[in-house]
């Protein structure tokens, strides 16, 4: 098929879809409640398993054109937590497992994940170390083919509503991080580890937020992803992959609210005058136009290299660096546009500039992102 023909069918495809995830969006939002029709919807089209082969169950795409739709998703949807929700699972749980598990692994889960019919939460944040991933205290003992897995991840997207987590736990401290660490694939139905209920949140209102509690957990050796002590490196996989696509989910935003503000401010009069006729509200949005070009730039290339290399980590966070402090900024200054417009009952600039200050914080902050760029440039 003619690859311009077959993205159009693929646009129209992901707007319909986004306008099925679009209903009921505002008490969703109101409530922070999360709706399996449409985690089983985007399965149907496979947004769970874009950079997934078709072999798997995916749609086989590879970092560029993931990252491409997922921005198309976040132009036509307004529920930005349940893409993010969306693009967590599909980034830190679907890659994860397909590259590093086991055949035995992803012939039970992984197609189920790629079309929605589980959900993956994946958990490493907890209370004591924050983002700081070396200072891990779940631990996995290895006792004959099982291990005992005891720990509390907190903050974990989707974990409320999830059906298996991808967890990380220390199985030899002496290692550390990198030998040290070993990632395992929990099964609701089958280990007894606990899910509390949702937080509520200052943005992101419709995704699912909440902790994995494990005590005494009995988990078999053959849902170890990978090798035993492999997991900071299968971590730091899938963060290369989430800090490169998930940007695409901010891209899109900021082009929604761009040319919704724009036809708000050519509509807008003040006295005789459309707001868009003064200078000082062009300059503001040619700045804002600067932030979304320039976004668009850096996402693009860093899927490229992501593409080419699948350690690409040097570009992956210069790249959510740049784009998520490009997005907290335009947010900020949508606000202003707005005015007390903006205050009103879950108005889009004001649930965007709340969703922007977050991606300035998961994934690894902007301050860990200068950490990790520091390092490849020589500088620690």
């Amino acid at each position: 098929m003619n690859k311009l023909l077959q993205k159009k069918e693929w646009d129209q495809e992901i707007k319909e879809l986004a306008e099925f995830i679009n209903r009921g969006f505002g008490k969703r939002a109101e409530e922070q409640s999360f709706n399996r029709d449409n985690w089983s919807k985007s399965g149907k089209s496979k947004i769970q398993g874009l950079s997934i082969p078709q072999r798997e169950g995916g749609r086989g795409l590879n970092a560029l054109e993931s990252s491409q739709v997922l921005e198309t998703l976040a132009y036509y949807c307004e529920d930005g937590g349940f893409c993010f929700a969306l693009a967590a699972h599909l980034l830190a749980c679907s890659m994860p497992l397909y590259l590093y598990g086991s055949d035995e692994l992803k012939s039970k889960y992984l197609t189920k994940m790629c079309d929605g019919s589980l959900i993956a939460a994946n958990a490493i944040t907890e209370a004591q170390s924050g983002s700081d991933v070396f200072e891990m205290n779940t631990t996995a003992v290895k006792e004959g083919d099982y291990y005992i897995l005891n720990g509390h991840k907190i903050y974990i997207t989707n974990a409320p509503v999830s059906d298996v987590v991808v967890i990380y736990a220390m199985t030899n401290p002496i290692k550390g991080f990198f030998g040290g660490i070993t990632a395992f694939l929990l099964d609701q139905s089958l280990h007894n580890y606990e899910l509390t209920s949702r937080e509520n949140k200052f943005g992101l209102k419709a995704v699912m937020m909440g902790q994995v509690i494990l005590n005494d957990v009995k988990v078999h050796k053959s849902h170890v992803i990978g090798q035993e002590g492999g997991g900071g490196r299968i971590f730091n996989t899938s963060m290369i992959w989430e800090k490169t696509c998930l940007s695409g989910v901010h891209l899109g935003s900021m082009k929604r609210l761009f040319s919704q503000t724009r036809d708000f401010l050519k509509s807008r009069k003040l006295g005789n005058h459309r707001l868009s006729s003064h200078q000082v509200i062009q300059h503001k949005m040619s700045e804002l136009y600067a932030l979304i070009v320039s976004s668009e730039a850096v996402l693009y290339n860093a899927a490229s290299r992501l593409d080419e290399n699948p350690n690409a980590d040097l570009s992956a966070s210069t790249s959510k660096m740049i784009i998520s402090e490009n997005y907290k900024r335009f947010a900020s200054d949508l606000i202003h546009l707005y005015g007390a417009k903006a205050f009103v009952d879950n108005h889009p600039a004001a649930l965007l500039m709340a969703d922007s200050v977050a991606s300035t914080i998961y994934s690894g902050t902007s301050e860990i992102q200068k950490n990790i760029i520091s390092k490849h440039l020589g500088i620690i």
